[in-house]
């Protein structure tokens, strides 16, 4: 939608005046089995073009709203939000100024489908993507991403178990909304300086209560969002939140909140995957396990007791 912001552009008409458009996308990026990054592009039979999926905001909607609905909206993926790319300006086929906010993000789950703005949508290797895409503007938006995320020797993703919760047996609502106690938030705001210290850019919890508390004050601290995702919940299975921890750590240095089962159950998958973890393992409320990723995989990982 037209924001109603009348600017005059170059050496048009001064009598002739443009509407200036925001738009905002993202390049998902997924890392394959066989060490590949790829990202999805989108063609679009309007235009008959591919591009990035992007799309423009709508009344009253931020930049970063915009990005997560348009991306899910055209490819059909539930994503995960990471760091910024910048922004792509021109002048669309109206000659109207356009600028495009992009942010690289992780897909989180659904598959990957044509919908009804793109009538198809494609997983493409980075090497691969630019002879694919239509615009230059997308090449420029497209090598951030990559850049982003070229440097794989190693990544930090922190396992975090929440806070201290109230008492569950004197709790009568749905345990998903469960707060944390009074030591629970304290244990909250020590873990901040601790987690802020590997500069994550992406937070991500179980969307029960006591994770998203447990990260909201580093997220203050930071300028980022706790995203929720049911792959970290407290029923959610193993094998589904390491994908998910796989699925982030191409983004960069990343924070995860979860439960004591679900915790328990990922470290000793890992460890009967022979991955080396310091036993016994313990998941103490307020703790940390760093886990380092190496071309994708989790290798290794270390304790980090809650804070006093």
């Amino acid at each position: 939608m037209a924001q109603g912001l009348e600017v005059g552009v170059g050496r048009r008409s001064r009598s002739a005046a443009v509407t200036r458009i925001e738009a905002a996308g993202g390049v998902v990026v997924r890392r394959t089995d066989a060490g590949v990054h790829e990202a999805v592009l989108v063609h679009r039979p309007e235009y008959d073009d591919w591009t990035l999926p992007k799309g423009k905001l709508e009344p009253g909607e931020s930049r970063l709203d915009a990005a997560v609905r348009e991306v899910c909206e055209e490819t059909g993926l539930h994503i995960l939000v990471g760091p910024e790319l910048g922004t792509s300006r021109y002048a669309d086929s109206r000659a109207r100024d356009k600028t495009v906010f992009y942010w690289a993000m992780a897909p989180g789950g659904g598959e990957l489908a044509p919908t009804k703005e793109v009538d198809e949508a494609r997983w493409v290797p980075f090497e691969d993507a630019p002879a694919l895409l239509s615009y230059d503007r997308d090449r420029d938006v497209l090598e951030r991403a990559a850049a982003l995320v070229a440097d794989q020797a190693a990544r930090v993703v922190c396992l975090v178990r929440h806070g201290q919760a109230g008492d569950s047996s004197q709790w009568d609502a749905p345990d998903e909304l469960r707060p944390l106690s009074e030591h629970g938030t304290a244990q909250a705001q020590a873990l901040v300086p601790l987690l802020a210290a590997h500069r994550p850019v992406l937070l991500v919890s179980s969307p029960f209560r006591r994770c998203v508390q447990t990260l909201e004050p580093l997220g203050e601290r930071l300028r980022l969002a706790v995203q929720a995702h049911e792959a970290l919940a407290d029923d959610a299975h193993a094998d589904d939140a390491r994908r998910l921890l796989q699925a982030i750590a191409p983004l960069g240095p990343a924070v995860a909140c979860t439960h004591g089962e679900l915790e328990s159950a990922l470290l000793e998958s890992l460890v009967a995957a022979g991955v080396p973890l310091p036993e016994p393992l313990r998941y103490q409320k307020g703790s940390i396990w760093e886990l380092t990723l190496e071309d994708g995989r989790i290798v290794s990982g270390r304790y980090v007791p809650p804070p006093a």
